[in-house]
């Protein structure tokens, strides 16, 4: 497992920014294909699929809701891939980090312009707290 420095976590902020920002925008048109989709009866799930006598709007509307979402877990699986802990799609990530002997969260949320916070394994959001000696928190690397 990986485990982030205050430092290392802090580099990816621009790059969590962006991605974070393409999400937001990618999930508002994922949310008005669903909404037009379903004003036209349609209840498909994404990923069904499409009859070949569906009318040619509403089987690209079917394709752009598809395509939205793959993209959208695409820079998902993009964050985790290298140790990021996707909390909530609009933007809120952990980070493993260690402090001492034992992990912990270092904790950023969408618009924030670093990564300030922690908070325990078991605690999530309400539990973060200001970090107050970032020399106190390591990376690492466990097998």
């Amino acid at each position: 497992m990986r485990y982030f420095s205050i430092e290392e976590a802090n580099r990816m902020v621009p790059f969590l920014q962006q991605t974070f920002e393409r999400i937001r925008f990618r999930s508002m048109e994922l949310a008005r294909a669903g909404m037009l989709l379903s004003q036209q009866g349609d209840r498909s799930l994404p990923g069904t699929p499409i009859p070949e006598d569906l009318a040619d709007g509403h089987r690209r509307l079917r394709l752009r809701r598809d395509h939205l979402l793959s993209k959208i877990q695409e820079a998902i699986d993009n964050l985790t891939e290298v140790g990021v802990v996707v909390k909530r799609g609009d933007g809120l990530v952990d980070f493993p980090s260690r402090r001492g002997d034992r992990q912990v969260m270092l904790c950023w949320s969408f618009g924030e312009p670093a990564v300030d916070h922690w908070h325990e394994l078991d605690d999530d959001f309400e539990g973060r707290q200001a970090i107050l000696r970032p020399a106190s928190f390591q990376r690492a690397y466990v097998n």
